[in-house]
């Protein structure tokens, strides 16, 4: 059985007719919930309130081409951003905001472009993801080790005990107090400093 995924999508757009149309395409197409905006104050309010996974502007949005409302949210969450542009600003938008990884589409668009368009940004946000919780788990473990070493050092100074003495010492009161080998070792640091 194929995994479902929910995205939460918040759409900002000012025309009633393209919101109507998107909520039933991604509706019907993918599994999503829907948030609609209909200007860029209340949508920078929602980001700031709730978490979305993708957020697709329509610009303009209220005569605003809404470049400026994406460079400043671009960096704020885990979300993907796709931006749909009339095809005289595609150039512009594209070029100030690609280098911020923002998925940028002219319009008018066929269905199914879009779609694959959604699925696609869709993928790279649980990619990203992955890789920023991976990259956490690294620097966690990264962090315990400096506190091992640290705490080996103090411990063969103070002790007059070898290198692997030390260490068995930090896994031993680990196991006795039922801690992990980062608190162990944060123990013996704030022991011996």
């Amino acid at each position: 059985m194929l995994k479902e995924h929910r995205y939460n999508v918040l759409l900002v757009s000012s025309s009633e007719q393209f919101n109507k149309r998107t909520i039933n395409l991604l509706s019907s197409n993918i599994y999503v919930d829907l948030t609609v905006s209909t200007n860029l104050e209340q949508a920078r309010r929602l980001i700031v309130e709730r978490k979305f996974d993708i957020v697709i502007v329509d610009s303009p949005v209220n005569n605003d081409k809404a470049f400026y409302f994406v460079l400043s949210i671009c960096d704020k969450d885990d979300f993907q951003i796709l931006v749909l542009t009339k095809q005289s600003d595609y150039d512009e938008a594209y070029f100030r905001l690609h280098d911020y990884g923002v998925f940028v589409l002219s319009k008018p668009i066929e269905e199914d472009l879009f779609i694959q368009t959604v699925r696609i940004i869709s993928i790279t946000r649980d990619k990203i993801s992955t890789v920023k919780k991976d990259s956490l788990s690294f620097k966690e473990k990264l962090d315990e080790i400096k506190l091992v070493s640290e705490a080996k050092v103090l411990i063969v100074k103070n002790m007059h005990i070898d290198e692997n003495e030390a260490h068995k010492l930090i896994e031993q009161t680990a196991m006795n107090y039922r801690i992990t080998k980062k608190m162990s070792a944060e123990m013996f640091i704030k022991k011996y400093s």
